[in-house]
Formats: structure tokens, sequence, C-alpha cells
């Protein structure tokens, strides 16, 4: 169904956008105010984040929309074959209808596996992107440490900051590629209603 994607946005996604988002803000706000330089460059792969998820809603939106539309179709002959069972059977059309079916079930089987292939790249991505700065902070901040150019606290407290913002960042990205799908079943809601 088209409305459980969006139920499901609104109603658990929408709070975790904003959990996390607050937890991304304030995290970012302590690390630039215990340790500017480090902050900066935990940072700087968030906006390649966002810029890869902005790129993938455009580019998966579409796709989504297809995949939705061949299961309905599916759905659809599905639906008309069970209902007229007793005249296909009177008229010999069972090897027609299981064509159909076939054929139905082939384009949705195509259409998940090209949607999910597009999927594959986006999810490494996402966790990929925000680990590097920490990587870049665990090298950079141990160096500072170690050189005593901040204290060993200061930077377990940061890292304990970083430790907090990377799974949220990831999230957020996680959930603007679910609200894709949502902005899909939505549009093809408002589309049947408007019929």
């Amino acid at each position: 169904s088209d409305l459980l994607p969006i139920s499901n946005f609104l109603g658990i996604q929408l709070s975790r956008l904003m959990g996390s988002g607050m937890i991304v803000v304030l995290s970012a706000t302590v690390m630039f105010i215990l340790q500017p330089t480090l902050a900066a460059l935990a940072l700087i792969p968030v906006p390649l984040a966002v810029i890869a998820t902005f790129r993938f809603r455009a580019s998966v939106g579409p796709m989504m929309a297809n995949l939705r539309q061949r299961m309905a179709e599916a759905t659809g002959v599905v639906s008309e074959t069970i209902t007229g069972v007793a005249a296909i059977r009177a008229d010999a059309r069972e090897e027609h209808e299981f064509n159909r079916f076939d054929e139905a079930s082939r384009l949705v089987l195509e259409e998940a596996l090209r949607t999910n292939r597009k999927l594959a790249l986006f999810g490494p991505a996402v966790v990929i992107l925000p680990s590097l700065g920490s990587a870049v902070v665990v090298i950079v901040g141990g160096l500072l440490a170690i050189r005593g150019d901040i204290s060993v606290v200061t930077f377990a407290v940061f890292y304990t900051y970083l430790v907090m913002l990377v799974p949220s960042i990831q999230t957020l990205c996680r959930v603007l590629g679910q609200g894709q799908l949502a902005i899909t079943c939505a549009k093809r809601v408002a589309d049947a209603l408007a019929q």
C-alpha cells in the first residue's frame, strides 16, 4: 500500500529526523567550543554526505515511482485474474493470464533490482563519508594530545561528542532517503484521489 511508507515517515522517521538534527546541532556546537579545528575537520565530510543524499533522492525518486507503478500493475493483474477465475477457466485463458502475470512480475523484479543497485551504492556512502571525518579527528586529535596542544580530557570529551554526531548524521541521510519513498507514495495517492 502507498499509505504505509507515508505513515511510517510521518510517524517514525520524522521524529528520528528531528532528534538526529538536534543531536547534530548540539554536538557540533559543543565540538566547536571545545576545539574549533578538530570540529571543522570532523564536519568537512558532512556537506558531501548531504550532497550525496540529495543527488541520490533526485536519481532514485523516478526509479521508486516506476517500481511502485510496476507493483500496482502486477497487483492489478492478480486482482483481475482472481475476480474472473470462472470466466478465464470457461474461456480456457489460463495460459494467457499466466503469461500476463509472469510479464508483470518480471517487470517488477527488473525495476526492483535496478532500484536496489542504486540503493546499494548510497548506503555505504552514507556510512563512509561521516566516518572519514571521525578517522581524521582521531589522527589529528591524537597528535595534538600527544604534543600537549590539547589535554587528553578535552580530546576524550570531544571524541564523545563526535561519537554521538556521526550516527546522527548517518541517520539524517538515511531518513532523507526514506523520505523519497514517502514523497513518491504521496504523489501516487494524490494522483489517485485526483481521478
